[in-house]
């Protein structure tokens, strides 16, 4: 009779459901363990590390090599594990960034933009015409006048020979007799606005890229000195044809519908989270 007394007892029911609570935590956290001790090689991740070599090498792994994968592959995980127990993957920046490229790689190969019609091919094409439009280009030849061997005549000098170089009805080829060595060469045939400006700086290339073809100009600064110019030829070119750049067109647009489209799979999934930022 007291037996069945001390069972309605409150603090003895509370005694005995909370020691079965303990070992039932304690036996599951244990077995939990105990798969994370565990580093399982699959038959499905052993012909991934087959196809793995048989891609880099052309040719399939012998019985060697295929030990000394799957041997690779375990040392790997439980590095990965041991780094996980001791919660290095947390507050770690390099280790989110990698999991922040993984994820938007992942949302990339899952997320492919349709293929386009020939309409949004010409839409697109004609909303953006200026990065179809080649660059400019020109040919020069340039005499160089050093500052630093001149000093205050570097100006003087340079007017002098333009006067002499103008005053010839053709271009004179005979520079030797002009101007100061120079570190890079002095004619430059068919370069770009940006490759003379990696050259001779902005100021320089805003200014020939406005002189008339046929003569020659100057004084023209740059950070090496003082210039003299001939623009031999400058040729702006127009808009091609869209047939021309019809491949390249496609290709921009494929790629401008793949970041709208990441764009959007991000947005949905910042519109899960509510955002807090401490002041």
């Amino acid at each position: 009779m007291k037996f069945f007394k001390l069972l309605k007892e409150p603090l003895f029911l509370f005694l005995v459901t909370g020691t079965m609570l303990y070992f039932t935590y304690t036996s599951f956290n244990n077995y939990l363990n105990r798969d994370e001790n565990i580093v399982l090689v699959t038959r499905g991740e052993i012909s991934l590390l087959e196809q793995s070599w048989q891609s880099r090498w052309n040719r399939p792994p012998t019985p060697e090599e295929k030990q000394g994968l799957i041997d690779g592959y375990i040392r790997e995980m439980v590095l990965y594990k041991t780094a996980l127990e001791m919660g290095l993957d947390k507050d770690d920046p390099i280790t989110r960034r990698i999991m922040v490229q993984k994820l938007e790689f992942l949302g990339a190969d899952l997320i492919r933009p349709p293929q386009p019609s020939e309409q949004d091919l010409i839409s697109f094409f004609e909303k953006n015409e200026e990065q179809y439009i080649p660059p400019e280009m020109i040919t020069m030849t340039h005499i160089f006048f050093d500052p630093d061997k001149r000093e205050d005549e570097t100006l003087s000098d340079a007017d002098k020979a333009l006067q002499e170089l103008a005053s010839k009805a053709e271009f004179d080829g005979k520079l030797s007799a002009y101007g100061d060595v120079f570190m890079l060469q002095s004619y430059y045939p068919n370069r770009s606005e940006l490759e003379i400006r990696k050259l001779f700086g902005t100021g320089f290339t805003e200014s020939v890229f406005q002189l008339e073809a046929g003569k020659w100009h100057g004084p023209v600064l740059s950070g090496y000195g003082t210039h003299l110019v001939y623009i031999h030829d400058h040729q702006k070119n127009e808009l091609p044809a869209f047939d021309k750049v019809r491949e390249k067109v496609k290709e921009d647009w494929m790629a401008d519908m793949q970041k709208k489209l990441n764009d959007r799979y991000i947005d949905g999934l910042m519109a899960r989270y509510e955002i807090v930022i401490e002041e």
